[in-house]
């Protein structure tokens, strides 16, 4: 049973006719072609699959896309390149692979918007779900880190939204706001 159904991702509107008991991830990652939303575990233990819903991590291969219609769905596509997060990721080399980093860089950018200067025990607590199978945890946590100061600065500096997520339009879509 298919429905038509309207979501809001990285800010623009998109419909997809799907099962609405689906995925989301399959519908971010197959039907939008948003490839940072991974397949991985299935059952919300990697965190590969990691999307912020309303600013708040979800596993996506939880969520049946049903029940995303309304709320705000962010992916790492959605960042800035010059986001405070992705360049502190780059710049302390904080992957290996790679096919975990975007959950780690929306579950950094989300704890940022809640605690602009977190404690390790933190970082620790907002990365909890998330799984490096490389074993990246030390640079991880120095990205997360730079991350915070990288984000001060540029508060400091004047741009009063570090963390606007204007980078990449959904393919297929016009790109209308909401």
């Amino acid at each position: 049973m298919s429905d038509a159904i309207r979501l809001r991702v990285n800010g623009a509107s998109v419909s997809v006719e799907v099962d609405p008991l689906r995925p989301l991830q399959e519908i971010v990652h197959d039907e939008l072609d948003l490839s940072s939303v991974r397949a991985a575990c299935g059952v919300g233990t990697c965190g590969a699959c990691t999307v912020l819903l309303d600013g708040e991590p979800a596993r996506s291969c939880l969520v049946p896309v049903g029940l995303a219609v309304g709320r705000d769905i962010r992916t790492s596509e959605g960042l800035r390149d010059d986001d405070p997060v992705r360049v502190a990721f780059v710049s302390e080399h904080a992957y290996q692979c790679g096919y975990c980093i975007p959950g780690f860089v929306l579950a950094t950018s989300s704890l940022l918007e809640r605690t602009p200067a977190p404690e390790p025990v933190e970082i620790d607590a907002a990365l909890v779900g998330n799984v490096c199978r490389c074993g990246s945890y030390a640079a991880i946590r120095r990205a997360v880190g730079l991350a915070a100061r990288l984000r001060d600065e540029r508060l400091e500096a004047g741009d009063a939204e570090p963390s606007a997520r204007t980078r990449r339009p959904n393919p297929g879509d016009a790109g209308e706001p909401e």
